[in-house]
C-alpha cells in the first residue's frame, strides 16, 4: 500500500523543465498565504506526511534497522538511494556498517568438536547474523564528533544517524500498529 502511494506520487511530480520560474513563484508565495490563513484558523487539523515522511515509511515496512541482517545490507543501501533518501556524498559513511558487519562475523573454528559437525550450519548462521545498525550508526556519530574526524566525515555520518533514527522510529511505529490491528 504504501508503495503503491509512493509510486503514484512519483509519477505524479512536475518535471522541472516544465515549469517556469515566474509559475513556481507565484505557487510559492500563494502556498505560503495559505499557510498562514490554515494556521491561524485550522490549528486542529490532523497531521499530513510528507513526501519524505512517506518514503521513510515505505523503507521502514521493509527493514529492521535495529536488527539489520548482513544479507539485507547492501539491499538496504540500493533502497534508500532508489528512494532519494541517502544522497551519493553520504554512501561513504554506510561503509561503517559494512565494517561492523565484517567484524562481527563470527569465524569458524575446526578444532572445535562442536562446530566441525555443523560447519555449514554456523557458516550460513555467520550469513545470517544481524547488526544493530542503529547502535553502529550513532556510535560512529559520537565518536566522530568527538574526536578529530573531519567535516565531511561528520557530516556524512549526521545524516546517516538522523536517517537511521527516522527508519528506527518509524518502523517501531509500523510495528505498533501492526499489533493494534492484529489484536
Amino acid at each position: 500500500m504504501l508503495l503503491n502511494a509512493l509510486s503514484n506520487y512519483l509519477q505524479n511530480q512536475p518535471l522541472a523543465k516544465d515549469v517556469s520560474s515566474d509559475e513556481i513563484q507565484s505557487k510559492a508565495s500563494q502556498r505560503i498565504s495559505s499557510t498562514e490563513i490554515t494556521l491561524d484558523k485550522d490549528l486542529g487539523q490532523p497531521y499530513a506526511a510528507s513526501g519524505r515522511d512517506i518514503l521513510i515509511d515505505a523503507v521502514a515496512s521493509e527493514f529492521d534497522v535495529s536488527a539489520l541482517p548482513a544479507s539485507q545490507l547492501s539491499s538496504l543501501q540500493n533502497r534508500l538511494q532508489q528512494y532519494g533518501l541517502l544522497a551519493l556524498e553520504n554512501v561513504e559513511a554506510m561503509s561503517v556498517l559494512h565494517q561492523a558487519h565484517a567484524t562481527n562475523r563470527p569465524t569458524l573454528n575446526a578444532a572445535d568438536p562442536q562446530n566441525s559437525t555443523a560447519d555449514a550450519a554456523s557458516g550460513f548462521q555467520s550469513e545470517m547474523a544481524s547488526i544493530d545498525a542503529l547502535a553502529v550508526i550513532a556510535e560512529a556519530h559520537q565518536s566522530a564528533q568527538n574526536g578529530a574526524a573531519p567535516y565531511k566525515q561528520r557530516q556524512q555520518l549526521g545524516h546517516l544517524n538522523t536517517l537511521f533514527q527516522n527508519l528506527a522510529s518509524s518502523y517501531q511505529h509500523l510495528s505498533t500498529m501492526k499489533q493494534n490491528i492484529l489484536n
